[in-house]
Parts: C-alpha cells; structure tokens; sequence
C-alpha cells in the first residue's frame, strides 16, 4: 500500500492510497485505489480531480477505483473525474462480487 498526501501551500487536505492489485475482469495487474479523500471545505473547488490526474499520471498503467453504491457524491465525483482524464473509461454497476461500483481505466 501507498499512501500519499493532498497538500496545498504546505497545509495537507486530504490523502490517497493505493494498492498493486489484479483486475478481476482481466486478470492483469492494475493499481487499485484503496483511499481517496478531500476535506469538505476544499471540495467542488477541482483540488481533488487535479490530485486524481497528478495520481493517475505519477503511477501509469491500469487502475481499479471502487466506490460504495449508495455514495452517491462519490459517484458523481469519480464520473466526473474520470471523463476529465480518460473518456473511455468502464464504469461497472455494483454487483455481489465486487460490493461497489467499479471503474477500470488503462
């Protein structure tokens, strides 16, 4: 697991982690993003899609990103990030296997 901090002006604001995982639709290793988080007062001001394009762009290669299917403020941000970045990107509908929504961009 990585871990890395949201900073602004040298004040941290929120953090990220993640983790080497294999996609379960391909079987090929991806990134899996375990944490993701923006205090509320730095959130709708884009701070957390520039931290997820910073994150995406250090670490190149496939991503998993889950999110809890009744998050829906997580949903829409993630929706609105990932067409930011990559507009091809799959986005799953929750399901027993996974217990949360998935997106798997390369």
């Amino acid at each position: 697991l990585k871990s890395f901090l949201i900073s602004i002006e040298g004040e941290h604001i929120g953090f990220a982690a993640d983790s080497e995982e294999l996609d379960p639709l391909t079987n090929e290793s991806a990134y899996d993003l375990a944490e993701f988080f923006v205090m509320r007062k730095f959130r709708r001001k884009n701070i957390g899609t520039q931290a997820a394009h910073l994150l995406v762009n250090k670490l190149p290669g496939r991503w998993l990103l889950r999110v809890l299917a009744n998050n829906n403020p997580a949903l829409r941000f993630w929706q609105h990030a990932l067409k930011k970045f990559n507009p091809s990107y799959t986005m799953l509908q929750p399901s027993a296997d996974y217990g949360s929504g998935l997106a798997t961009a390369d």
